[in-house]
């Protein structure tokens, strides 16, 4: 390892860990190659011919667990069913306007999951159709196109849905 090659060259393996392998100083892999002893009990280093050194380098049980993301975790709903009176308010609101009061609104305001909304109100046949429309519009449009239309159609039933709130 006297060459000034980088790490990556020298060692074929690490460009595929690059991320693993970040944490590792320099300076380690100097101390190491200089032939002085490892900085920690978890270095080990093993000299295989005249110009290649490997170094294993075995993390304690922490260290995996500080680079990953932590796991997602699902919603929890405060309520797993509706009341009489909350079942026929969804219904209603459902089917006067389905695009303003989606599954995943009535689901936030009522604290239950969308699964629910969606057995107890399903869509009519005529929001279906719309939807299926809509949804092949989208597919024809372009990129940047279909983000504009999706903010703004966002905008307008944000709009439409303070204005309707005299429900409640």
């Amino acid at each position: 390892m006297a060459s000034g090659l980088p790490l990556a060259r020298q060692f074929p393996a690490l460009s595929r860990w690059r991320n693993v392998f970040l944490p590792f100083p320099a300076l380690l892999v100097r101390h190491l190659s200089s032939g002085g002893e490892a900085l920690s009990s978890n270095l080990s280093q093993q000299v295989v011919g005249s110009d290649r050194t490997i170094i294993c380098y075995h993390p304690p049980t922490s260290t995996p667990h500080q680079n990953t993301k932590p796991l997602r975790r699902r919603k929890v709903w405060e309520n797993s069913s509706l009341t009489d009176g909350e079942v026929t308010l969804v219904r209603r609101l459902r089917q006067e306007d389905g695009s303003i009061w989606s599954v995943a609104t009535l689901s936030r305001l009522f604290k239950v999951s969308p699964a629910l909304i969606s057995r107890v109100a399903p869509p009519s046949e005529e929001r279906m159709r719309e939807l299926d429309e809509e949804k092949e519009m989208l597919r024809n449009m372009r990129r940047h196109k279909r983000k504009l239309f999706l903010l703004q159609r966002q905008a307008v039933s944000c709009h439409q849905l303070v204005h309707n709130c005299s429900y409640l």
